[in-house]
């Protein structure tokens, strides 16, 4: 009982932070990424326009992070979601969808040039992880130069987009 008291505590606390704290930087957009070859680009393109939430710590395997309520609590307040199609998202939007959040989401899976590529493992046997998904292409788009080019313009062009909407 004391646990949970001290956890709903430091849950309050940390929504009054939250709370007092501006939204929204001037000009900065916030980006959610689940990748470090995601919040690479974003960052990249984005320069000092925007700061990168990666709710996936250094180290873990993001096939097999699940976000715990401080997590949620950082990534309510990005701006955008780079989506990646991980197994954990879905919770994350579900959350967000209940509670009102608007945080604009990019699945990077329908970036316009993508090639997806079929998934070259069996699903049959247990190989030490798992992704998440119930289909059979390979959710490592991103490994591919060709692919990193083109999600780097995806991203390029909806950062562009949300600066305008800002502007007006």
């Amino acid at each position: 009982m004391t646990r949970l008291i001290k956890q709903l505590t430091l849950l309050t606390f940390l929504g009054m932070i939250y709370a007092s704290e501006s939204h929204a930087e001037q000009g900065i957009t916030r980006i959610l990424v689940n990748l470090p070859p995601v919040q690479f680009l974003a960052d990249e393109i984005g320069g000092e326009k925007v700061r990168t939430i990666n709710l996936v710590p250094k180290g873990a395997l993001p096939e097999l992070f699940e976000p715990t309520a401080r997590d949620m609590i950082q990534a309510s307040k990005a701006d955008v979601f780079l989506a990646s199609g991980l197994a954990f998202e879905n919770r994350i939007l579900k959350t967000f969808s209940k509670k009102g959040n608007a945080i604009e989401v990019v699945d990077l899976r329908k970036t316009p040039n993508l090639k997806l590529l079929k998934s070259t493992h069996s699903h049959g046997h247990h190989h030490g992880h798992t992704h998440g998904h119930q289909s059979n292409i390979d959710l490592h788009f991103w490994t591919d130069p060709l692919n990193a080019i083109e999600v780097a313009k995806g991203i390029a062009t909806r950062l562009k987009k949300l600066r305008q909407k800002d502007a007006d």
